[in-house]
């Protein structure tokens, strides 16, 4: 079944070519030019009296229209977005945590660091969406963005564990260097 808002017979007779099988639900104004014509009635068996003229059917998509813009969910879902980020990163890492794979510190840094992530592109995405005044068209540059930003953290954690195992280079050496320098016979010094 289709709902056609049309004052057009072309417009329906297309529809049930096209979809032989159906019936089309059209507005009384149609319905009754029809059917007072008595040319139609093979068509008009496939069709159906919406019991609605055209201009009513418009005032309801209008309104709908209307709700669904005042409801405004892409305007929401800077919030939503990152909080559901947030909820499932603790979630997974909870378990690395409590199995002691992960300390506290890092599972609230990861926490943050993800949040932090998500609202940037997210919002990076809102900011584009509002600039080219089209809904869908900052998704690429949210993507975009969080596979940049989720490099960038990816890079910073492992120079932190490079700068950690340099450190501790560092420190054996230093240690084996005393300790050489410990077991080393002094020379004499002569007069």
């Amino acid at each position: 079944m289709q709902l056609k808002a049309t004052e057009s017979i072309g417009y329906v007779q297309e529809a049930l070519n096209a979809h032989p099988g159906i019936d089309v639900v059209i507005p009384t104004e149609l319905y009754e030019h029809l059917d007072k014509l008595g040319d139609h009635q093979e068509l008009l068996q496939h069709l159906l009296n919406g019991h609605a003229n055209l201009a009513d059917i418009g005032d309801h998509v209008g309104h709908a229209v209307d709700a669904a813009n005042a409801a405004d969910p892409v305007g929401h879902f800077p919030i939503a977005g990152p909080a559901l980020v947030i909820g499932l990163t603790a979630f997974m890492n909870w378990r690395k945590c409590r199995n002691r794979q992960m300390s506290a510190l890092e599972y609230y840094r990861s926490i943050g660091e993800r949040g932090i992530l998500a609202f940037i592109a997210t919002g990076a995405g809102h900011a584009v969406n509002l600039l080219a005044g089209e809904p869908f068209v900052g998704i690429p540059v949210a993507v975009v963005t969080r596979m940049v930003g989720g490099q960038v953290l990816h890079n910073v954690h492992r120079r932190e564990e490079l700068d950690k195992m340099v450190q501790n280079v560092d420190e054996s050496i230093a240690q084996l260097s005393a300790a050489w320098q410990r077991h080393l016979p002094v020379p004499e010094l002569s007069d």
